[in-house]
């Protein structure tokens, strides 16, 4: 599971991200859509740790990953979890 709560990011002094929260479930997806401009991007930069984040938390798998490095995040988001993987976190 992948779950973002009220997360704020801003570039400078601009805000980008206002309070955004969901989930995605294993099995599922999830489809960002919008028009130019709108924070696409930057959601994907923060959950990456990318961008920093103001305010919020990111969960995967029921862990806080709000504080982690970019790279452990990375792995975390990014890397197939089937034990069949030679990818897989232990």
């Amino acid at each position: 599971m992948i779950g973002l709560t009220n997360v704020t990011s801003y570039y400078g002094k601009t805000p980008i991200l206002h309070g955004v929260s969901f989930s995605v479930d294993k099995g599922q997806c999830l489809c960002v859509l919008g028009r130019n401009g709108v924070g696409k991007t930057t959601l994907m930069q923060t959950i990456m740790g990318l961008t920093t984040a103001m305010k919020g938390q990111l969960i995967v798998d029921g862990e806080d990953m709000s504080t982690r490095k970019t790279a452990e995040r990375a792995t975390a988001v990014m890397t197939p979890r089937s034990s069949a993987s030679p990818l897989r976190r232990p």
